[in-house]
């Protein structure tokens, strides 16, 4: 278990963000990036049912992410071996200053080769302008099992609620988070972050971040919250053998596919439409759709902040 020092939890409270090394041996770290890959691999010949796809293209399916990747199915052992090592239930709790925490989120990402950036989003809902300065009962995690860098953070003071905000209100907030291409902010309003192989980035997911990459990606990207602040959840929970916390039953190693969904507890794998990928292929090489998209939109540029621009080059070879 890293243990969290009391400058580490300032530099959390001050910045939003934190990263810090597995401690875990290179070999064990390589090791569980060669399982990683054969999880994608199986994930995608077995055509696992719980999957994501962003951006498809016609040479081949572009499978964003997986699901549930503890699932007894697709789980390689090399990876079981680096989660019992980490401890990273106990590194959260050290953290955040929590008595227990579980899991309410697990995901593989597994991005093939091709630039992509989505839009600045919140992974919680927010009230008011104050509540993204705040991260008291839930934070993400991502873990690098290869150098990574591009995940785009508003700094704190430039985020609602922050003294230099680029955020009016609510309303914008929304605005940016739902407008048909990822948007560019002021270049001095966020932080660029990421890690290398072996180390984990933590961060409070109520500040409006956007994902980022000029190629492959394949890492772990997990969802934690304080088990007081849901009780309701306490008897519902699993505790995976190879895990310090406990989980959503549906996120468990031994959980029912076929249930989840049916039960549409998870995102399906969807059948990828041709269109789709020949549109998306085109545009990937030429940025036609990103102009289209922006005519069609029934959310205006007025009704975002004027600093924020749409970036007309993202998710293409010309992507900056």
């Amino acid at each position: 278990m890293y243990r969290i020092s009391s400058s580490e939890k300032i530099q959390f409270e001050k910045f939003g963000y934190l990263v810090i090394p597995m401690q875990v041996e290179r070999n064990k770290i390589d090791a569980a990036l060669l399982g990683a890959k054969k999880m994608k691999q199986q994930a995608i010949e077995r055509r696992y049912p719980l999957t994501r796809t962003y951006y498809d293209y016609l040479l081949g399916w572009n499978m964003a992410a997986i699901e549930a990747p503890f699932n007894e199915i697709i789980l390689d052992d090399s990876v079981r071996d680096l989660f019992k090592k980490i401890n990273l239930g106990a590194t959260v709790c050290s953290l955040m200053g929590w008595h227990d925490t579980y899991c309410s989120l697990s995901r593989l990402f597994t991005m093939g080769d091709y630039k992509y950036r989505g839009n600045w989003h919140r992974d919680n809902e927010i009230t008011s302008l104050e509540t993204p300065q705040k991260c008291t009962n839930v934070v993400q995690v991502e873990l690098y099992l290869e150098a990574q860098y591009g995940f785009r953070y508003l700094k704190k003071d430039y985020d609602l609620g922050g003294f230099k905000s680029v955020i009016g209100d609510l309303k914008e907030s929304k605005a940016i988070e739902s407008f048909p291409l990822p948007l560019r902010p002021p270049s001095e309003s966020y932080e660029i972050l990421g890690g290398e192989a072996g180390t984990i980035l933590l961060f409070n997911p109520t500040r409006i971040h956007q994902g980022s990459t000029d190629g492959s990606r394949i890492d772990f990207h997990m969802r934690f919250q304080n088990t007081m602040s849901n009780e309701n959840f306490n008897n519902r929970l699993i505790q995976n053998d190879f895990l310090d916390f406990k989980c959503l039953p549906e996120l468990s190693e031994h959980a029912n596919l076929l249930e989840i969904q049916e039960k549409s507890l998870l995102p399906k794998t969807k059948p990828r439409s041709l269109k789709n990928r020949i549109v998306n292929s085109i545009n990937y090489v030429t940025c036609i759709n990103n102009f289209i998209r922006i005519g069609k939109s029934k959310i205006s540029k007025t009704d975002i902040p004027a600093s924020w621009l749409p970036d007309y080059l993202s998710n293409s070879i010309f992507q900056k």
